[in-house]
């Protein structure tokens, strides 16, 4: 059996939660991580969504929350 291996990653951030900007592909998912804290640092507000987008060996794109990275308290 194949193992799914990420290719390309990348961080999709919603400005606003409106407008969509695909940032990357960065060397791997770790750098990508990083990258994430850097943008979630200069989002002050908390007003941006940042997500991880990974395209994989097979082809298929894989998205997720980076929730686990960010210290921010939630309000719900």
């Amino acid at each position: 059996m194949k193992r799914n291996v990420v290719v390309a990653a990348y961080v999709l951030e919603i400005e606003g939660d409106i407008e969509p900007n695909l940032r990357g592909p960065y060397k791997n998912t770790d750098t990508r991580d990083r990258a994430a804290k850097r943008l979630r640092a200069t989002d002050k507000g908390l007003d941006n969504g940042i997500f991880a987008l990974d395209l994989m060996n097979n082809g298929k794109i894989v998205s997720g929350r980076l929730t686990h990275l960010f210290k921010e308290r939630c309000l719900w």
